[in-house]
């Protein structure tokens, strides 16, 4: 499940990131479907946005992608183990800005902050990540986010999202 949210998210919230008609188009080959409207409304919390749901029984993922406002891409899951999720998150994000050949010219990923946090009686993790052309403290880029928590009935253990990071004032 952590494998396939992240692989969604990498490809779809960062490598695509902005460009709605790209980021559908990677789901509409991939096994994701649209939301019914009314699971659209509900996961989407009432923004506007394109919800997917995956097609896979045993992959129950949602990816919202938006067009506009705070948060642009959004990846959730129902289980994730926090630990795995967070080491999975942030290997491959810090990837991209590594010289061997996995990362990109002139690209910088630094992780801002990675901590163990409690989300009601559930301890999870939460890790923020700056990604975008160096020096990203300049540039802006994207602020990738990942909090993962046990799973609990009906509940989101893990959400993975992706928005637009504004330069950095020092």
């Amino acid at each position: 499940m952590t494998q396939a949210a992240m692989t969604a998210f990498a490809e779809v919230c960062v490598t695509k990131f902005g460009d709605q008609a790209a980021m559908d188009a990677w789901l509409r080959l991939h096994p994701f479907s649209p939301a019914a409207p009314q699971a659209a409304q509900q996961l989407a919390m009432g923004k506007p946005g394109h919800v997917w749901l995956s097609t896979e029984p045993k992959l129950p993922l949602a990816v919202i992608t938006r067009a506009s406002g705070d948060v642009l891409c959004q990846v959730m899951a129902p289980t994730a183990e926090p630990e795995l999720a967070a080491k999975l998150f942030s290997d491959t994000l810090l990837a991209r800005s590594r010289p061997d050949g996995a990362g990109a010219a002139g690209i910088e990923a630094r992780k801002d902050q990675d901590e163990e946090v409690t989300l009601g009686q559930r301890r999870g993790r939460r890790v923020f990540i700056r990604l975008g052309r160096k020096p990203v403290d300049v540039n802006g880029g994207l602020l990738l986010a990942l909090t993962a928590a046990p799973p609990q009935p009906g509940g989101v253990a893990l959400l993975m999202t992706a928005s637009r990071a504004a330069p950095v004032s020092r």
